[in-house]
């Protein structure tokens, strides 16, 4: 059940370019990896700009000094929301955790 959800949220590379015009768009793809500890970060251009992702820092998901174990630091979303601008992201891809057979930790 849960290969039909995610099967159904998959779209081909080609659909992607397609809906991003790639050919006219000024942005980049903004690939990001989201572990409990870390946000992993990717920037893509037009391969005609940069043909490789150029990998970023990995951000940390809570502040050191925070004791809390749910929820994003105010830090991390400055971060990103840096990034975004920083690179002129139009859109991004994400890879999230599986938590006990559902797509997505709490």
């Amino acid at each position: 059940m849960l290969a039909t959800k995610l099967s159904s949220a998959l779209v081909a590379p080609s659909k992607v370019a397609s809906k991003l015009d790639w050919t006219k768009a000024f942005g980049s793809v903004l690939g990001i990896d989201i572990t409990r500890e870390r946000i992993g970060l990717a920037v893509v251009e037009h391969p005609e700009h940069n043909p490789e992702p150029i990998p970023l820092i990995s951000i940390p998901l809570r502040d050191a000094a925070s004791k809390k174990s749910v929820g994003i630091s105010k830090s991390a979303l400055s971060e990103l929301e840096s990034i975004v601008r920083k690179h002129h992201v139009c859109a991004s891809v994400v890879n999230w955790p599986v938590h006990q057979g559902r797509m997505g930790e709490q």
